[in-house]
């Protein structure tokens, strides 16, 4: 196989490219990019040399831990350990959006069935609800229990 020669300056260009605030997903792409061209190269020095680069440049632009190198020896590991982190994270972040919604929704129907006040009164509990079975508790009593005396304290034993 022939080897294309590499200009540095597609690498400094690809390099600095990640220096713009980019989204996760932009960073994604720019990362395969610089990828394709270190490997173009050919050097395995290089290619070392870019993943600790990348690692710092992510480190100053303040992405998430999960989305550093985490022990990536090349450009290769470390573009697919990216995706797969940035992949990890959308996915928490839906079931996140689920879960707040679903405490939004727990907050409506507490203020409907035993008004605003009992609601309010519970709003710092509420804040602490962080998952399916803590919804799962709160919509229960919010069925099972048929005053507001009732539901408050059994609010406050969970």
């Amino acid at each position: 196989m022939v080897r294309q020669a590499v200009n540095p300056d597609d690498l400094a260009a690809l390099m600095l490219g990640l220096a713009r605030s980019l989204s996760a997903e932009d960073m994604a792409a720019q990362l395969s990019a610089l990828r394709l061209a270190v490997e173009e190269h050919g050097n395995a020095e290089l290619d070392a040399f870019m993943v600790e680069r990348v690692d710092t440049m992510l480190t100053l632009r303040k992405y998430p831990e999960g989305l550093k190198q985490r022990g990536a020896k090349t450009m290769a590991e470390m573009v697919e350990r990216f995706q797969r982190s940035l992949e990890e994270l959308v996915q928490k972040g839906a079931r996140q959006g689920r879960q707040e919604g679903q405490v939004l929704v727990l907050r409506r129907q507490i203020a409907r069935k035993f008004g605003d006040d009992t609601a309010g009164q519970l709003s710092a509990l509420l804040d602490d609800v962080s998952g399916s079975e803590d919804i799962d508790r709160v919509a229960d009593a919010l069925i099972d229990c048929a005053t507001e005396r009732e539901f408050i304290e059994r609010m406050q034993m969970a």
